[in-house]
């Protein structure tokens, strides 16, 4: 139950910030918002201000920006405050901010990681001890520095690793430091069937940044994923990789194993979801932001707007194309589920 519910506020962390970054700007715009909705089909809970609705629907994936005037034919379209009476510029403006958010929100998390504080590889301090572990019942401590296993010196956490993982279930004799004194510790690591390593049940001293290093890095980590999520597209395009992607089912499946893994995981991988579907959205498909973007590209190039017609018609190929994306990642996702290993 507890993980369903984390993986509703995940989904719904994820919308709401892409569905407000449509929203800020149409405000500052001075365009109307009819209705700001989290999720969908009958309404659940809402309220109502001067011009907006807010409702938070029955169905909480997804959700969207209602503006006035957004289509045509519609109420309000010749509107000065309508979205179709805008330049184009100032529509692109509107559509491109959602996916913007997506990377505003993997910023502030990654900052937010990094404040709290990361595990460091070049210490060879005990973070953590985890309850109910092999090291846990010997008495390790957090703050312990580990001096040596099996007569190995440790200078730095890999040093750790490399004596721990492989160990096979055999005792470990530990030297630890604390307080200015050396004890000795016999510990028999228990293995790991996730991780498929053997495990003491410790965690390495965590290193925390102030906000405007912690900023920076979460830039820096913002860009990283942004870079490697489409390098991994570009691979899976060229034939690099094989096509890897996951539909809801796996995505969940995830969010729920981040969430096991603690909470440092659980935001990370929030942040990575985030830049996914910032990157994804910008793609020139149409009914996503990016396919919006391109009609409005073409309609600054031609001085007119694409027809309607020519939009409708692009848009349920960029439909069917998206709906053949989603069953063959739900159908990767069953497969994983159905048969352990790698795929």
């Amino acid at each position: 139950m507890l993980t369903t519910i984390i993986i509703i506020i995940a989904f719904s962390i994820l919308v709401v910030f892409h569905e407000f970054g449509h929203f800020i700007i149409a405000k500052l715009l001075k365009v109307k918002v009819e209705k700001f909705a989290l999720g969908f089909g009958p309404e659940w809970l809402g309220f109502s201000t001067k011009e907006t609705r807010y409702s938070l629907n029955l169905i909480p994936l997804g959700g969207y920006v209602r503006m006035l005037g957004d289509e045509p034919g519609s109420e309000g379209v010749d509107s000065p405050f309508g979205y179709l009476a805008q330049k184009w510029y100032r529509r692109a403006l509107i559509v491109v901010f959602g996916p913007i958010t997506n990377f505003i929100l993997a910023v502030l998390l990654f900052t937010m990681i990094f404040m709290v504080g990361v595990p460091t590889a070049s210490t060879n301090r005990i973070g953590d001890v985890f309850k109910n572990t092999p090291a846990f019942t010997a008495g390790l401590k957090p703050g312990d520095t580990i001096v040596k296993i099996n007569n190995k010196p440790i200078n730095v956490w890999e040093d750790v690793y490399n004596i721990v993982h492989p160990s096979a279930g055999k005792a470990l004799d530990l030297i630890i430091k604390r307080d200015g004194q050396e004890i000795k510790y016999r510990i028999i690591p228990e293995y790991n069937t996730e991780k498929k390593v053997w495990l003491m049940g410790i965690s390495p001293e965590k290193e925390k940044f102030g906000l405007l290093t912690a900023l920076y890095k979460g830039c820096n980590e913002t860009y990283y994923w942004t870079e490697l999520t489409l390098k991994a597209i570009w691979w899976m395009l060229t034939g690099k990789i094989a096509p890897e992607v996951s539909g809801p089912v796996g995505i969940a499946q995830m969010i729920g194993e981040a969430a096991k893994a603690g909470f440092a995981s659980l935001v990370g991988f929030i942040a990575v979801l985030s830049i996914n579907l910032g990157v994804f959205n910008l793609f020139p498909i149409p009914i996503l932001d990016g396919g919006h973007i391109m009609f409005l590209i073409i309609e600054a190039i031609k001085g007119k707007p694409v027809s309607l017609k020519k939009i409708e018609m692009a848009q349920k190929v960029g439909l069917t194309l998206l709906i053949m994306i989603f069953l063959f990642a739900t159908y990767k996702d069953i497969i994983r589920l159905l048969l352990p290993g790698p795929k």
